[in-house]
């Protein structure tokens, strides 16, 4: 996992605003699927497995510091 050493080098403030700018990224994805555009819809979907993927990251890396504390 990539994101993990990413992550570890940020500060509770810095994963906060992480965490919120993947929430808007993924839910500006959702709306960009139901578009009526094919182009649109289907770029959203290309990178909506990216961004899905980057917030199972960071649960995952919060979830095993909240442990270790």
């Amino acid at each position: 996992m990539s994101g993990t050493s990413e992550f570890g080098k940020m500060n509770e403030q810095e994963l906060s605003e992480h965490a919120k700018f993947i929430d808007s990224t993924i839910a500006s994805l959702l709306l960009d699927l139901k578009s009526g555009s094919k182009v649109k819809s289907n770029q959203a979907s290309m990178r909506l497995d990216f961004w899905e993927n980057k917030r199972f990251e960071l649960e995952t890396f919060l979830r095993k510091n909240h442990d270790n504390s």
